[in-house]
């Protein structure tokens, strides 16, 4: 618990005070290293944090392994302790875990319990021997619950692994595991080495997607797809991105790094028009169908870099109120982005979402530093920051931060 969930012995008032702090810090030293680079003093504002509208159980997928538990028991499923590369290899229960709803943890013991049932071995992570290696489930508010079976082939021949399969579908619709519910099984087969490459990927039950709520539209959610884990959280943080910016009906937005669509989709019936620009084409595949699926026609995706499209669409609009959402990973965007950005001129107000604040630094002073050979363009001053706590029980939230110029 305390490494999953290591707030989870403070009132959730005391966490939003923990995480308020946390924030303020960080734009404090955002504030020096700004000043440091421009020689102007800045003052960052910080209109606090915001609260989650689910506190428990709100995660919507979750990755468990497979492994010894801490007194050597056999095959236990759950989170693991720490990290290989530290020579920790031991799993724990997440039962006593606040951020896990009861539903996953049914999944998770009934997993076990079957796991337990087969002759097949875990997966170790440091030998590479062994078969069950990982569950994933992802659930939905429309009662979609999927699992993914990670399943290395180890020693076994293609008709044991194709036994492996029907034992596990049969104990989920017919037998003990039905009390689950699960409305989609995944069973990957992967190859016993680093890296764990993926050899054939089979749908045993149900589509290669669940389908989840967000305020009154519909998405797709594939297995492998990048979706908000905590869904009512997501409405919260997509909220604020729209009252924040002003959009209207004469806004033009690029949404940067837009994944499966989920921000530009949701904020299109209250703009002009929406362009989502995203490197992975799988990903503007699964957008294109969720803007389908929900009649939205003022949108369109674009996989490709942004630095490759962002002055032609900023020429296309350069009459119109065009502004930026960039919500890239964890790490921030490549330099190479933030010059884009700074060079095009036409944009004038720009959104970040940040969920690891720190990691992201580097993108934050490259959007307000001086103009120079290398940074073209009016720097951006940051105008507010509110945070948004998607994860209750533990120390991360999400940063929203609106630049201008």
């Amino acid at each position: 618990m305390k490494l999953t969930t290591p707030l989870w012995n403070l009132s959730y008032e005391e966490q939003l005070e923990k995480k308020s702090k946390i924030v303020q810090e960080f734009l404090k030293g955002l504030e020096q290293k700004i000043k440091e680079i421009s020689s102007k003093i800045v003052t960052i504002p910080f209109e606090g944090i915001k609260s989650s509208p689910i506190i428990d159980g709100y995660r919507n997928k979750c990755e468990f392994s497979c492994g010894k538990g801490n007194n050597n028991e056999d095959k236990i499923v759950g989170f693991r302790y720490g990290e290989y590369r530290y020579g920790i290899d031991r799993v724990g229960s997440p039962n006593v875990c606040k951020n896990v709803s009861d539903q996953m943890k049914l999944i998770v013991q009934h997993f076990q319990d079957y796991i337990r049932s087969r002759s097949s071995p875990w997966y170790s992570g440091e030998t590479h021997l062994g078969c069950w290696r990982q569950l994933t489930v992802r659930t939905s508010r429309l009662n979609y619950l999927m699992i993914i079976i990670s399943f290395c082939q180890d020693q076994l021949s293609s008709e044991e692994i194709e036994e492996e399969k029907k034992a596990l579908l049969n104990y989920f619709t017919h037998d003990a595991g039905n009390i689950c519910k699960v409305t989609n099984i995944i069973f990957n087969v992967e190859k016993n080495k680093a890296g764990n490459e993926l050899i054939q990927s089979d749908i045993l039950l149900g589509e290669s997607y669940i389908v989840e709520k967000l305020f009154d539209f519909q998405f797709h959610v594939s297995a492998k797809a990048f979706f908000q884990a905590n869904t009512q959280g997501a409405e919260v943080l997509y909220s604020l991105i729209k009252d924040s910016m002003k959009l209207d009906n004469e806004t033009i937005v690029l949404d940067i790094c837009c994944g499966t669509g989920t921000i530009g989709i949701t904020l299109a019936n209250n703009v002009k028009h929406v362009v989502g620009i995203e490197m992975n084409k799988d990903a503007v595949e699964d957008a294109k169908r969720n803007a389908q699926l929900n009649n939205i026609n003022n949108i369109d995706f674009i996989a490709e870099k942004i630095e490759n499209i962002i002055h032609k669409l900023v020429n296309k609009y350069d009459q119109q109120r065009l502004v930026a959402i960039l919500d890239p990973p964890r790490a921030g965007v490549h330099r190479k982005v933030i010059q884009t950005l700074r060079s095009a001129e036409n944009i004038k107000v720009l959104g970040y979402i940040a969920c690891n604040p720190q990691l992201a630094t580097h993108n934050l002073i490259d959007l307000t530093r001086p103009r120079s050979r290398a940074y073209q363009g009016e720097p951006f001053e940051v105008i507010t920051t509110t945070a948004v706590d998607l994860f209750p029980h533990t120390p991360h939230y999400e940063l929203f931060i609106l630049f201008q110029r």
